[in-house]
């Protein structure tokens, strides 16, 4: 059986990374390497002094996980505008050439075009 607990399908990957603050796990199947990634909005003020996330704004940063604390250990990769396509931050830390970029930009790329490989189990 081909369960799908905790995963998302193809057709809810694009809505779920972009509703808000998102986390998500990229598997690759055949090698089982993994990249843990965070999709989180800009911030914005509040009239009560307080910050909270501008969600029609259509900006998403990406980050990495890079440590082994879930919450807190992230590395700025680079930001999606309105769906789009990924573009790599001149401020990331982490090369272009690195295999969590090479991975995200791939399967973004391939998520927003409705291309993704099926996988095999």
């Amino acid at each position: 059986m081909n369960e799908l607990r905790g995963q998302l399908t193809h057709a809810d990957a694009i809505p779920f990374l972009l509703a808000g603050d998102a986390t998500v796990t990229f598997q690759n199947t055949e090698t089982g390497n993994r990249f843990t990634y965070r999709l989180s909005c800009p911030k914005k003020d509040t009239e009560r002094g307080g910050r909270v996330a501008d969600r029609e704004n259509g900006l998403r940063f990406v980050a990495v996980l890079a440590g082994q604390d879930n919450t807190n250990d992230y590395t700025y990769l680079g930001f999606v505008r309105d769906g789009g396509e990924y573009v790599h931050g001149r401020k990331s830390r982490v090369g272009e050439d690195a295999p969590s970029v090479m991975v995200f930009g791939w399967v973004w790329d391939h998520l927003r075009t409705g291309t993704l490989p099926a996988t095999r189990r």
